[in-house]
């Protein structure tokens, strides 16, 4: 007679979205991040596409303009809010993305 035990093993993976974000950051801490301050260089819609990709500057715009990271005078933008915040906020979700990849689990998070 044979015995025999099941295991089984669940394991996570990032998706391409998921791997651009851990290692280029999120899509509106990327469109921040190639913005200037206002009376510095204006960026334009086009210029931001152009500097971060369609798909980034689409996502990202929508995602800064609600989180009020950023604001539009005329056709160019800049960014409204200071630079420790937003980078704070994006290191977090890039660490938490890197750590899943690396380790296939996430550590608690205290709150």
């Amino acid at each position: 007679m044979v015995a025999y035990e099941a295991h089984e093993v669940l394991s996570y993976s990032l998706t391409p979205e998921g791997q651009q974000i851990a290692e280029q950051g999120s899509h509106e801490a990327r469109v921040w991040a190639a913005l200037s301050e206002k009376g510095g260089t204006p960026v334009s819609i086009k210029d931001l596409k152009a500097k971060v990709g369609d798909e980034s500057a689409k996502v990202g715009q929508g995602r800064a303009f609600k989180s009020g990271w950023i604001v539009k005078d005329g056709e160019n933008l800049y960014k409204a809010v200071c630079g420790f915040h937003v980078t704070a906020y994006s290191f977090n979700i890039d660490n938490d993305l890197l750590t899943r990849r690396q380790r296939f689990t996430m550590p608690p998070r205290r709150i």
